[in-house]
């Protein structure tokens, strides 16, 4: 079978001569013979010779040009910190040694050209965040880079190391979790993309050339691989690599040298470190400070063990440490990595343990959201969102739900007894998967089988002997051709038939991309001899990844790929990456929605088998994980509202929404937030149908709207509305503070209800209005009203009022101001059809779509959440014949002009867990409108929650 591993140096480097940034099918077709004709020049025989012996070989360069070329990525969502003189980027262009360096190794490791003119950009604007670090004396800086599981964090975070040492930090300390697994991966990308050399081999790689042939001295490691002997069958741990007592006697401080150390976050290896930090020379006894030097502290998997998840003063071990390190120095930066920070916007911005550390984590200064590239596939592709309850690709298998009570399969203690179909049929599709990637040239490359059923250590023996027991007995039916063989082969041929209608959906979506295509168009006798030779080989190994295992996976002990079945919890569920991850059988259960995020180390790139990617998991994880996947979209879309705003973390609060069941993050990561009811409660309408019997008033009202019309200039006619479409809040909110109404049981006044919506747009729950004025239809006597010599209204009659000799007050159709067929108004064509929809009904029937359905729709919207209010000219005439008829009255002179508003609103009143800033900000607001002499009594409660009288 063909190994196209073995031509990829040789087709990245015919890639990296095209250079268009943009290609037709044509023009990829054009360039892919190109490289055909280098490859065989240098093999010494034709083209035609070559792609004879190699078939596929083509279709392989085609793809692979496509997948690089059309590879895009988004900048991230970037904001400007006021709080102290940045860092001038632009004037560093020339400057950037150790991260050209880096990034000459990146395009090596074929990343696509779009994706690290975007990595240069996205670190740029972190570092726009920082103070000048060569010339301040003090300052700490707190900030957080968020993006989506296996999405690229790391080479952000190693692009921002380098660029930082470019700039004469000192030291750089990453904290990479929390297992001697986690670190060593970390390590290895340290040693490949910072310092240049490997640890473990004992020699210097390819940056460390970049470098030395630009005469840029190295970073020096603190840190090291662990040492393991691999020569005695299972691998034994001789020595750590992470700093302790032994190398803090190693590593030596020389000025003006740059230091990285890649450490486990643990309290005795922070304290180990701090305590070489106060051993050196610029640490200053009489402050207890370490001066002129800068300390940047690189977190990954900042919301995991990082955070002080105590309460009443005290703090966990780690979370002191870390804080403890950042405050030994006068210049010090911490920068959180993570893809769930549910957990981080939690943390207090006024830490109660302050007499220990004065500051916490929490990222005061910045939060950059960082986009994925097009060919990457996470929550969306596989749980899809909130509105489609379904994954853009066919990914997923729901299995069966076992609960532990069915002793066909688990033991009382977890342990499995024997093999569930469905972990049967899931390995199965991972043979399959194993022959079609030889088939289609790729069987040199990693291939990995997730299986994650339980957290606790002790099952996975069982699970482990089970599949070794069951793959052994395969490769004897298949090789005796025994009447189990037969069984084997059916299924076989039904994930073929699954596979092909699968392959055609990621294909069409590939093509939606500009990505490539998966051939699959191999006849069965192919598929089952290629699956044959697979299973018999025996090749894929089932190994146990946990703490008291010591098999280890180190894919590169594996030139020619390592083919494993890994079985596991904790050390597979965060941060850790599986290579070539094409099935996972995960049946894990929590009721948390970061931690289960985590554990999707399916999410990531599969350029050679995104068609053949499977999880097997049930309808309960499943919930969870459309849950987890609905309040990161919320959340990473606060971020981008903050950012747009430019406002920092401590100026924009944050909100997540609840469900029963279900918790964003553990308790005790939420001690500093609030559950507060639904989107602040507040109700979606407000009418103003209510008038003093006071012309003055009447005539404010009608000033009120001639400076609007002023302001907004000319208006859209539409059928029955003037219409101004997506008015800024801010701008709406100004001109409504001075609407002269009265509050009442239907509206607030104009200056309480400006702060409620500027609440709501700070929040992230408005961004613009819809204004209309309504016209009616020329009807009787009626006649149109002028509004600043721009516009005609024909006013509404209402036949319905009421009127209090006491208070001198009027009521129209009992203070309900609206028509609800103008719930229509502003709505596009197509929000109107999916009102329409949604309701059964239409604008034109009598039973009209109701508000709650509209509001919904509006909150939805593509171009952000839109209120809408609808000002009424209510007819004079009309009014004053009432008013003669009933009461004896004289009546007005001036119209009566009220208004409705509809806010935009989800369905669900969910109760949402908000942060510090977000209570500190609107409790002020709110309690503003709840000590106002005439405020509703259905404002808040004394906690910020909303009451329910009234």
């Amino acid at each position: 079978m063909a190994n196209y591993l073995s031509f990829e140096p040789l087709i990245q480097m015919g890639i990296k001569q095209i250079k268009s940034k943009s290609l037709s099918e044509a023009e990829i077709i054009k360039e892919s013979r190109k490289i055909v004709d280098r490859i065989a020049a240098f093999m010494e025989e034709s083209g035609s010779e070559l792609l004879n012996n190699n078939p596929g070989l083509s279709t392989h360069i085609k793809n692979t040009i496509q997948e690089q070329i059309n590879t895009s990525q988004e900048i991230a969502t970037t904001m400007v910190c006021d709080e102290w003189k940045t860092i001038a980027v632009e004037e560093f262009k020339e400057k950037w040694k150790r991260f050209d360096a880096f990034i000459n190794v990146l395009d090596s490791e074929s990343l696509p050209d779009k994706v690290l003119e975007t990595l240069k950009v996205d670190t740029n604007n972190v570092l726009k965040y920082l103070p000048v670090i060569w010339k301040e004396q003090v300052f700490k800086v707190f900030g957080m880079v968020v993006g989506l599981v296996q999405s690229g964090k790391t080479n952000h975070m190693m692009g921002l190391t380098n660029k930082l040492f470019d700039l004469q930090a000192d030291f750089i300390v990453i904290l990479a979790g929390t297992t001697n697994t986690l670190r060593n991966q970390t390590q290895k990308r340290g040693e490949r993309h910072v310092t240049g050399y490997n640890s473990s081999l004992k020699r210097f790689n390819q940056l460390h050339k970049y470098l030395e042939n630009n005469h840029v001295e190295a970073v020096v490691s603190g840190t090291a691989q662990d040492l393991i002997d691999f020569t005695k069958g299972k691998p034994l741990f001789v020595q750590s690599g992470d700093f302790s007592t032994h190398w803090s006697h190693v590593t030596r401080y020389e000025p003006g040298k740059k230091y990285l150390f890649i450490i486990k976050k643990l309290p005795n290896v922070l304290e180990t470190l701090t305590g070489w930090f106060k051993s050196q020379e610029f640490f200053h006894k009489p402050s207890k400070r370490c001066r002129k030097v800068t300390l940047v502290v690189m977190d990954d998997e900042c919301d995991y063990y990082s955070l002080n998840t105590k309460d009443n003063g005290e703090t966990t071990e780690t979370n002191r440490g870390i804080r403890e390190l950042l405050d030994l120095f006068e210049r010090s930066i911490y920068i959180g990595y993570t893809a769930t920070p549910f957990a981080n916007i939690f943390i207090s911005n006024n830490p109660p343990d302050r007499h220990l550390v004065d500051f916490d984590l929490f990222p005061r200064h910045f939060i950059q959201c960082i986009s994925t590239p097009t060919n990457y596939i996470g929550y969306t592709h596989f749980f899809g969102t909130p509105q489609s309850k379904a994954g853009l690709l066919p990914y997923i298998e729901e299995i069966e739900e076992y609960d532990g009570d069915e002793m066909e399969y688990f033991g009382a203690k977890g342990e499995m007894l024997s093999m569930p179909p469905s972990l049967k049929r899931s390995l199965q599709q991972f043979l399959f998967n194993g022959g079609v990637s030889a088939l289609r040239g790729y069987g040199s490359n990693h291939h990995t089988m997730l299986v994650h059923t339980n957290v606790r250590k002790n099952p996975h023996k069982s699970v482990v002997k089970l599949l070794n027991q069951y793959l052994d007995e395969l490769v004897n039916d298949v090789s005796n051709s025994t009447g189990k063989a037969a069984q084997f082969w059916a299924e076989i041929k039904d994930i073929y038939a699954q596979s092909l209608i699968k392959n055609q959906k990621v294909n069409r979506y590939q093509e939606q991309h500009g990505l490539q295509n998966y051939y699959l168009g191999f006849s069965i006798s192919e598929i089952m001899d290629a699956v044959k030779e697979y299973l018999v080989s025996r090749r894929a190994k089932v190994v146990m990844v946990n703490s008291d295992s010591t098999d280890v996976l180190n894919y590169d002990l594996y030139p020619k790929g390592l083919h494993v079945i890994a079985v596991g919890g904790t050390i597979l569920s965060r941060g850790y990456t599986l290579k070539g991850l094409s099935v996972s059988y995960f049946t894990r259960q929590s009721s948390q929605a970061d931690l289960m995020l985590q554990c999707c180390r399916w999410f990531g790139y599969h350029e050679m088998y995104k068609d053949l990617i499977r999880l097997f998991t049930t309808k309960s994880v499943l919930h969870v994980m459309c849950y987890a996947t609905g309040i990161t979209m919320q959340l990473f879309d606060q971020f981008h509202q903050m950012c747009s705003q430019g406002k920092t973390p401590l100026q924009f609060g944050f909100a997540i929404e609840e469900t029963r069941g279900i918790l964003p993050t553990a308790r005790n990561k939420m001690l500093h937030s609030t559950s507060t009811r639904g989107n602040l409660n507040i109700r979606a309408d407000y009418d103003d149908a209510i008038f003093p019997l006071d012309n003055e008033n009447l005539k404010a009202r009608k000033e009120r709207v001639d400076i609007l019309i002023h302001e907004l200039g000319k208006p859209e006619k539409q059928d029955g509305v003037y219409l101004y479409r997506e008015v800024p809040v801010k701008t709406f909110a100004q001109w409504i503070e001075q609407w002269p109404n009265i509050g009442n049981n239907r509206s607030l006044t104009g200056e309480r209800l400006a702060m409620r919506l500027i609440a709501l747009h700070e929040s992230g729950q408005l961004s613009s209005i819809d204004v209309g004025i309504v016209t009616m239809k020329k009807n009787g006597s009626s006649e149109s009203i002028p509004f600043a010599n721009q516009i005609d209204v024909v006013p509404a009659e209402r036949k319905e009022l009421t009127y209090s000799l006491e208070t001198g007050i009027f009521e129209l159709s009992r203070g309900r101001a609206v028509t609800v067929r103008h719930y229509q108004y502003g709505l596009t064509d197509r929000e109107i059809k999916i009102v329409e929809e949604r309701s059964g009904t239409t604008f034109q029937d009598r039973a009209t779509p109701e508000s709650k359905v509209v509001s919904k729709v509006r909150w939805e919207s593509t171009s952000g959440s839109r209120a809408l209010f609808l000002i009424y000219v209510f007819d004079m005439e009309s009014i004053n014949k009432t008013l003669r008829e009933k009461h004896g009255i004289k009546g007005i002179d001036t119209p009566a002009i009220g208004y409705h508003l509809l806010l935009p609103m989800p369905n669900n009143r969910a109760d949402q867990r908000v942060n510090q800033v977000y209570r500190e900000k609107y409790q002020q607001i709110f309690n503003a409108l709840r000590n106002d002499s005439n405020a509703r009594k259905d404002i808040l409660n004394e906690d910020g929650t909303e009451s329910s009288a009234g």
